[in-house]
């Protein structure tokens, strides 16, 4: 250990599912630990900054960034206990609260953001869903509409132009409720809502000790959160995972924010060309989400390249050329593209390590078929650069095929151990 390292380490209370075993997630430049529960410790983010020259105060900051982007995507509170530095990983004792825990942790999607006003709307956000009381959470949604409608005049009329905008079927009931009570929309959340909680000088007032004040705030906190989510997505353009997953910007998000931008510009204006390896910079390693990494799947070259309308073609080798599998980066369209039937081959170069890379390869290509769905993440730093949805196979006799597959699987392991 370098005398220079130096950890901050946040406990965190959250819902926001949390991984059952040490996870690295890269964002914004910075590497996180994400630690789980344990029976004497709390989940906790672990993240070294010394190394790096970071002052503590700054370094709390980026983990508290972190924090909002994680509580946006997965739209729960993420809320920060206790926090500890030292030269090394420290455990956070746990408190009686209990966390959401996950065997399928995913941060494909997290946004980082360069704008003040968004990294303002995101820690407001995580602030507001992580606390328990249902007045200071609908207080603290609402202020994120103040960061773009500063007077009370602009607050309602921008809630009354964006109603419509609202999908979630709780929150539509309540604006149908307020409308056929004869209620302005607009002027009762800023009024009844906003400032009834905010101010204690003139009506309405929310008592804190009436728990008819707070059942109402409870019935309306749909319609608050998501109006809310409307300005985070929609006015300061951040967008909410659901969008990410509709759009299919999942399969490429990393990608784009790996290969040089120069490259991807030129390959979304259409250019036709041959691309060499060291354009790309990048070594992969190819699998299935939620599965184990496959033998001789992982730190595979580009062995060729291009560009052509709008995709980028790969083809990608095992270092022993053993296995060659073609991947293809529409950018215009959003979609990681790969053929399973003719764009993944094998050959025996005559050594053990290629054999058991193509019983690697045969055991990825049968869980394939079962409707897997494909992962490319970097070799080097292991984040997940994109994914498929599962592949569903057609025109083919899958019961017959599986059971090649397994057959394929069993007389290559029968040689594999004849040659011990």
């Amino acid at each position: 250990m370098k005398t220079s390292d130096y950890w901050t380490c946040i406990g965190v209370e959250t819902s926001v599912p949390w991984p059952t075993k040490e996870t690295k997630v890269h964002f914004d430049g910075h590497d996180f630990i994400l630690r789980p529960e344990s029976e004497t410790n709390a989940p906790s983010i672990a993240f070294e900054h010394g190394s790096k020259g970071i002052p503590n105060e700054i370094a709390i900051t980026i983990v508290r960034r972190f924090m909002s982007s994680l509580s946006w995507v997965y739209g729960y509170g993420l809320r920060e206990t206790f926090w500890m530095g030292g030269a090394r990983q420290i455990g956070i004792g746990k408190s009686p609260k209990w966390s959401t825990q996950t065997t399928h942790f995913d941060p494909t999607y997290l946004p980082t953001l360069s704008d003040p006003k968004q990294k303002l709307a995101l820690a407001l956000y995580r602030d507001a869903l992580s606390t328990n009381n249902i007045a200071y959470k609908f207080l603290g949604l609402a202020r994120i509409l103040n960061i773009i409608a500063k007077t009370a005049r602009e607050h309602q009329t921008w809630v009354n132009l964006k109603i419509g905008l609202i999908t979630d079927p709780d929150a539509l009931k309540i604006v149908s409720s307020l409308k056929a009570k004869g209620l302005d929309v607009g002027e009762h959340i800023y009024k009844s809502g906003r400032c009834a909680v905010a101010h204690a000088n003139e009506d309405p007032i929310v008592d804190p000790d009436d728990s008819s004040d707070l059942r109402r705030m409870h019935e309306e906190l749909p319609l608050i959160l998501s109006l809310a989510q409307i300005v985070i997505e929609h006015e300061l353009k951040v967008k909410s995972q659901s969008t990410v997953w509709k759009e299919h910007l999942y399969e490429l998000s990393g990608f784009k924010s790996e290969i040089p931008k120069k490259l991807i510009d030129e390959v979304v204006t259409g250019s036709i060309r041959n691309v060499k390896d060291e354009e790309i910079g990048l070594r992969f390693t190819i699998g299935l989400r939620s599965k184990p990494k496959y033998v001789g799947l992982s730190n595979m070259s580009v062995l060729d390249a291009e560009m052509n309308q709008g995709v980028l073609s790969i083809l990608l080798g095992s270092s022993d050329q053993t296995l060659k599998i073609w991947i293809g980066l529409d950018l215009k369209n959003e979609r990681l593209v790969y053929d399973p039937y003719d764009g993944m081959r094998f050959s025996d170069v005559g050594t053990r390590d290629s054999l058991e890379a193509i019983g690697g390869f045969l055991m990825f290509k049968k869980e394939l078929f079962l409707n897997g769905s494909i992962e490319i993440r970097n070799a080097d730093t292991d984040s997940i650069l994109g994914f498929t949805d599962p592949f569903i196979p057609t025109n083919i006799d899958l019961g017959r095929t599986i059971k090649n597959f397994d057959a394929s699987l069993v007389e290559l392991e029968e040689y594999l151990s004849k040659r011990k």
